[in-house]
């Protein structure tokens, strides 16, 4: 891998990174005033992450023109890390239980698929 590709994969999880905490920030502006069931909120938040990571998969995908799968899985797997940090900080839980387990292989095979589609398109 020359270093090209790894500074598309690079910015393709921080802009992936970037969007889903604007997005979440967002949301969390509209809670305010609008109140949510927790199981509206958790498909909200997937929406909203899924959605961030399968932009930057694509354009990551696109912008290298080749090994769309790869870029597309470790841009998944760098954007679970990022989340998983920057949700840690805020909820003091540094534990990697089941359901972080689950995400991360979510991550990654949605980064996959988007990667994929990003060089196919």
């Amino acid at each position: 891998m020359n270093t090209r590709f790894i500074k598309n994969i690079i910015k393709g999880s921080f802009l992936s990174s970037v969007l889903c905490i604007i997005l979440i920030f967002l949301l969390s502006l509209v809670m305010i005033k609008v109140d949510f069931a927790k199981n509206i909120y958790n498909i909200i938040y997937n929406v909203i992450t899924l959605t961030s990571l399968v932009i930057g998969g694509v354009i990551t995908a696109k912008v290298n023109e080749r090994k769309g799968w790869l870029s597309g899985g470790i841009v998944g797997i760098i954007f679970f890390i990022l989340m998983f940090i920057f949700s840690s900080i805020f909820k003091g839980n540094w534990d990697m239980g089941t359901g972080e387990q689950y995400r991360l292989l979510v991550y990654a095979i949605t980064g996959t698929i988007a990667g994929i589609l990003g060089v196919n398109m």
